[in-house]
């Protein structure tokens, strides 16, 4: 049901706590569910673009108003920039950051991404690291376990090759791993996928 096995696996990958840690078949399924467990009709969600576009789909079929916040030089990523997005979008109830970015590739450090955690803590910041080892940068997954507002993605398709077995997990605070938990289909990692 809970993939003990994987998940402790997954922790000493990731060096965050099990309780932590909540697995999917794919991260685009532990997006999909985020967005069940938080998202209602009008929420306001704010995407950085260009970005993985699945992520619309979601936030999407949940009724939310999806707000694209397209960067005017796409391989250059300013603060300051986002920081006044989100104050002129009033009650943002969910960012969704690809880090490092796909298609653009600029990545952020975890100093920018803690920046705007403690700036809006009402804001719930998806970080998608689908990308990350193929970055030089520290993955954001051990923020989850000091600020209550971030959910980190990860997927075991990129760069260990393996999209086929579909699994993915998100790094999360823990009443946010228990929420999802609460919708999550318990079944659905496949006991060959977890080997």
């Amino acid at each position: 049901y809970l993939a003990l096995n994987l998940t402790d696996a997954i922790s000493q990958f990731v060096k965050v706590n099990p309780n932590n840690i909540l697995t999917f078949p794919g991260s685009d399924v532990g997006l999909e569910t985020l967005c069940r467990a938080y998202l209602n009709p009008s929420d306001c969600v704010v995407a950085l673009c260009p970005t993985y576009e699945n992520f619309f789909v979601y936030a999407s079929q949940m009724g939310s108003d999806l707000k694209k916040l397209v960067l005017d030089e796409p391989f250059r990523v300013d603060y300051e920039f986002i920081s006044e997005a989100l104050e002129s979008f009033n009650d943002v109830k969910m960012f969704y950051l690809a880090n490092p970015n796909n298609p653009c590739g600029y990545s952020l450090e975890t100093e920018f991404i803690e920046r705007l955690l403690g700036q809006f803590p009402e804001t719930l910041f998806v970080i998608d690291e689908a990308y990350l080892e193929f970055a030089n940068i520290e993955s954001a997954a051990p923020l989850s376990e000091k600020y209550s507002n971030i959910v980190v993605f990860r997927t075991f398709s990129k760069a260990f090759g393996l999209a086929g077995l579909r699994l993915g997990y998100m790094c999360a605070p823990s009443p946010i791993v228990s929420n999802v938990n609460k919708i999550r289909n318990g079944k659905n990692i496949s006991m060959i996928s977890q080997k």
